[in-house]
């Protein structure tokens, strides 16, 4: 039987070729996201050990929380570092200050932007045994006036030792420095794409505004005194608050830390590889479908020669494990180009990777063998138990496949599917909050699967529908075409439902992204009643710098300016975020819906807004105390004041800007809103207020329309990544139907041959299969239109919470993908429409 199963596979080669580029698509993009993330994680893993090599113990303060999985460690008081050095066995002690915001603007005026890398100023380390940067030109800074910037800003931007450039600080205004050298951070150039300033460690505190305090005091330990006692000594002395640990200690956190951040893009990767591969499946189980009843007659052969039903079942089952391993092993190879063109897309984003290689682990190529070669035996079970149930007298029948019934069972149990499908999907968006994502992914493809299971239901009822049109516009063509998307309507399902996925996906996605476009544009004429907003163009890695309000609050002008800032905080175990606001002047700039309690402008410093939902959900009212964990150490009470409406600016919780200043380091704004003068036009205040912020290259002013456009704009960006990213399975799916209605046509040899004897033309041939396949297409786009439009209206129920209150189904979007179907349809059926036109008559009528 081993014979005959690999002389079976050699004959069906070309028949499998599609399943199999399925398979290898699926798996290149399932191998190519974990090569990816491999090569990100060796890259800060060599980065981290090389920079952190010389440091035997650091400094820190004790832990106060974690933030997207990230612990939070406050700075330690300056007095730290006189008491730190004058231990015994301390060589060298530096204290350290990092502030993100600190810009480098190029010599031709513009701030350098990252993508998404974080603008890093830090202090120069003089002790090269344990310092991360290292100078390849110039010298270190000295003094107020000088700085040393990494090695890819100046190499990019032209920029030479002894040139003078501005740079914008987090705090106060832009100041112009001489660039005293280049250097690089540990072996390379910069550090994964962030832009570096390093200041003199003296006057580098006031620069970054940290004169009091050092985000770490890195020590270096004596010759003869090993890191575990010197720890063990420093922190002997340390005060309440403060610990040490080794530096490799500090290496590994590091690496952990950015493994994590790393871990939420593989996963969101792998999450559209999986889904191709899923797709993949359904291509798989339909070729064996169609090739085992293509067979029957040699499988009836292989019985009356006495094959027994196992022997048949395992050779299906090894033909099929043949075909995934050698497609799987094409798709470990060609995972290698997916993985670089990932890279180059986080390039593009500013996550430089700089030379480290791809990192291809054996277990890589384990995890890409064995997940191909599973999903393709395991879709070829079903169509191999079918194949055991060929009776040997089918032998002395023609070799002509039966069409496959919807039968009782298969409605049952696709129902069940999908209502559990429905069920756990409601429980993961409406009902569960601890692995909200893992119990609303089973949900959503329990419910594929049981679309899929049901589709052959509605295959003859809607192709019918579907093919009217066809039938009278194209004759005899049009109605053969509708009568062979028909009839077969288990095999028409399967193909239509791999498509379906990919469909269903974007049309999700699509109603999500418009619906939250509605919302903003809908929450900002609402609540936004500034002028102008101020934010950085660099928005997805910038800040607004402290100045930038001072500088406005200078201008005659302008009546209002009022910061919006905030970050993470603490409620309990719970992480969660506050948005910042200055009391004074938010009630000219913004509109907050206050449900009970004050109005915002008498928020006070000890005291903290919250929407009717975060009170509604941890039993809240008016008068209560919130313990909030903020940055530095410390639990602070604050009384509930105002319980407002939530929307989308405000959040669910809000407290002054002093409070939150006093409480964390990085206190920069996210945007800030003007309010012109009375008697100042509003056309007249931009330019004051573009005039103002001159000297702060990299803001932009927007009114409210031009603000909601670039939030559309970026929900647009994201949109489309992630139809990029379903556009691979759609692509899987489209080979599916290509596959399908080219073994049909084998299937249907003698009955093609026998219409072309009976007039049909070659022509007519080619418009038959062509309509087929767009019916098949436009069938499996509106299955997931169905779907996808379910998904996407739940998942905007579920966001409702969070300020998303508009539904939009953006029905113009949704009819462009039908048509988009429709051409992908007629370029589908090409390869198998000239096939079929090119049918030899005679032959065809003698083929068995």
């Amino acid at each position: 039987m081993v014979k005959a199963t690999l002389q079976g596979l050699l004959a069906h080669k070309l028949r499998l070729a599609l399943a199999a580029l399925a398979v290898v698509l699926g798996v290149a993009f399932v191998s190519g996201t974990i090569v990816l993330g491999d090569t990100v994680n060796k890259t800060f893993t060599d980065l981290f050990n090389t920079t952190t090599a010389g440091i035997d113990v650091a400094v820190r303060g004790a832990s106060t929380g974690s933030a997207q999985g990230i612990p939070q460690h406050p700075p330690v008081p300056a007095s730290v570092l006189p008491t730190v050095q004058a231990v015994s066995g301390v060589k060298e002690a530096f204290g350290d200050v990092e502030r993100i915001g600190t810009t480098i603007v190029d010599q031709q005026g513009k701030a350098v932007t990252t993508g998404g890398a974080p603008t890093i100023g830090l202090l120069w380390n003089p002790y090269p045994d344990m310092a991360a940067l290292h100078l390849k030109a110039g010298s270190p800074p000295q003094g107020d006036s000088q700085v040393v910037i990494d090695a890819k800003t100046a190499t990019n931007h032209g920029i030479n030792p002894g040139d003078r450039i501005e740079i914008i600080l987090p705090v106060g205004p832009p100041r112009t420095f001489t660039v005293s050298g280049v250097a690089g951070f540990g072996t390379q150039d910069n550090l994964a794409g962030a832009t570096i300033s390093a200041f003199d460690p003296q006057a580098g505190r006031a620069i970054l505004g940290s004169e009091t305090e050092y985000e770490s005091i890195f020590v270096k330990a004596d010759s003869g005194v090993s890191a575990e006692q010197l720890k063990t000594r420093v922190a002997a002395v340390l005060p309440a608050g403060v610990e040490a640990v080794t530096g490799q200690s500090l290496a590994q956190e590091q690496t952990d830390a950015v493994k994590t951040l790393t871990n939420v893009l593989s996963t969101f990767l792998l999450v559209f590889a999986l889904i191709a591969l899923f797709v993949g499946s359904f291509i798989i189980l339909n070729t064996f479908s169609i090739l085992v009843a293509q067979r029957q007659r040699e499988l009836a052969l292989l019985r009356a020669m006495g094959a027994t039903r196992g022997q048949v079942l395992r050779s299906v089952v090894l033909e099929a494990t043949i075909t995934g391993l050698i497609a799987s092993m094409v798709g470990v190879a060609f995972g290698i180009l997916i993985a670089k063109g990932l890279e180059a897309l986080l390039n593009a984003i500013g996550l430089d990777l700089g030379s480290t290689p791809l990192q291809v682990a054996w277990t890589t190529v384990v995890i890409g063998l064995v997940l191909g070669t599973l999903v393709t035996v395991v879709a070829s079970l079903a169509p191999a138990w079918r194949a055991t149930r060929v009776a040997p007298v089918e032998a002395l029948r023609e070799a002509v496949p039966p069409p496959t019934a919807v039968t009782t069972r298969r409605v049952s149990v696709g129902l069940g599917i999908l209502v559990a499908g429905i069920v756990i999907l409601c429980l993961g968006l409406f009902v569960v909050s601890s692995s909200q994502l893992l119990v609303t992914g089973i949900g959503a493809l329990a419910t594929f699967v049981g679309v899929a299971v049901l589709a052959a239901i509605l295959v003859p009822p809607v192709v019918e529908f579907l093919g009217w049109p066809v039938r009278r516009l194209r004759g005899a063509p049009g109605k053969l075409a509708s009568e062979n998307a028909r009839r077969n309507p288990r095999r028409t399902a399967a193909t239509a439902s791999a498509l379906m996925i990919g469909v269903g996906l974007v049309a999700c996605f699509t109603v999500v992204a418009a619906s939250l476009k509605d919302s903003i544009s809908s929450t900002i004429d609402r609540t936004v009643t500034a002028d102008y907003i101020v934010t950085p163009e660099n928005q997805g890695a910038g800040f607004v710098p402290l100045g930038v309000a001072q500088a406005l609050r200078a201008n005659s002008s302008i009546a209002a300016v009022s910061e919006i800032s905030g970050g993470n905080f603490h409620y309990g175990n719970e992480g969660d975020q506050a948005i910042a606001i200055e009391p004074a002047t938010i009630d000219r700039t913004a509109v907050a819906e206050i449900q009970q309690g004050a109005p915002l402008a008498s928020l006070g410093d000890d005291a903290v807004a919250i929407s009717e939902d975060a009170a509604k959900n941890h039993t809240i009212k008016v008068g209560d105390a919130v313990p909030m964990q903020f940055f530095r150490p410390g639990v602070r009470s604050q009384r509930v004041a105002t319980i407002f409406a939530r929307n989308p600016l405000f959040g669910d919780y809000v407290v002054t800007l002093n409070t939150w200043r006093a409480q964390n380091v990085d206190v920069q704004d996210f945007a800030v809103l003007v309010k012109g003068a009375p008697g100042v036009a509003v056309a007249d205040l931009r330019g004051k207020v573009e005039s103002t912020l001159k000297s702060f290259p990299g803001m932009k002013v927007q009114n409210n329309a031009e603000y909601k456009k670039s939030q559309a704009n970026q929900i647009d960006i994201l949109l489309n990544l992630i139809n990029v990213l379903v556009v691979f399975a759609i692509v899987i799916a489209l080979l599916g139907v290509v596959n399908t209605v080219a073994l049909s046509i084998v299937e249907r040899t003698r009955e093609l041959g026998l219409v072309r004897a009976l007039g049909m033309t070659r022509g007519q041939m080619r418009s038959m299969v062509r309509w087929e396949t767009v019916l098949i297409t436009i069938f499996g786009t509106l299955l997931g239109l169905a779907v996808g439009l379910f998904f996407g209206v739940a998942l905007v129920k579920a966001f409702a919470s969070l300020g998303v209150n508009t539904v939009n189904i953006a029905i113009g979007q949704q009819i462009s993908y039908v048509v988009i179907a429709f051409l992908a349809g007629l370029l589908a059926a090409i390869f198998p429409a000239r096939r079929a036109a090119k049918t030899d008559m005679l032959r065809a009528i003698v083929t068995e």
